[in-house]
């Protein structure tokens, strides 16, 4: 589950742990109600499984209020590495590419403990198959 962040909207690409593959993209508002609708969209597409990996970019700016509800609902969450201008070259620009591109790194994430207990780094990978 990747999601890139923004004053107003947010948008969501989930992907298939095993092959990559783009499940689904939307965008939502951050609105309270966009953030629930949002959650429940993704707890619909993932079956509610609880290990699906939120890599969000933002975590403590555009999104912070989501990453606390998103690991309040008890899903895994892990700050999205920052992206490379050059990265983008010759490939263009979107919210939904950036969405996608950074569960698609292979890399370690640090994820957040919203309990206050600071964070750990592991390897992980995005939401699962179903």
């Amino acid at each position: 589950m990747g999601v890139d962040t923004h004053v107003r909207k947010h948008v969501y690409t989930i992907l298939a742990a095993n092959t990559g593959e783009k499940i689904d993209t939307r965008d939502f508002p951050t609105t309270t109600a966009g953030i629930n609708r949002e959650i429940s969209w993704v707890a619909r597409r993932t079956e509610a499984d609880a290990d699906t990996l939120w890599i969000i970019e933002g975590t403590a700016t555009y999104g912070a209020i989501l990453t606390g509800t998103v690991a309040s609902n008890g899903y895994p969450v892990a700050e999205a590495p920052r992206m490379d201008a050059k990265q983008h070259y010759g490939t263009g620009k979107s919210d939904a590419l950036d969405a996608s591109a950074s569960p698609q790194q292979p890399c370690h994430y640090r994820l957040r403990n919203c309990a206050g207990h600071g964070s750990t780094t592991r390897s992980a990978k995005p939401s699962r198959p179903w």
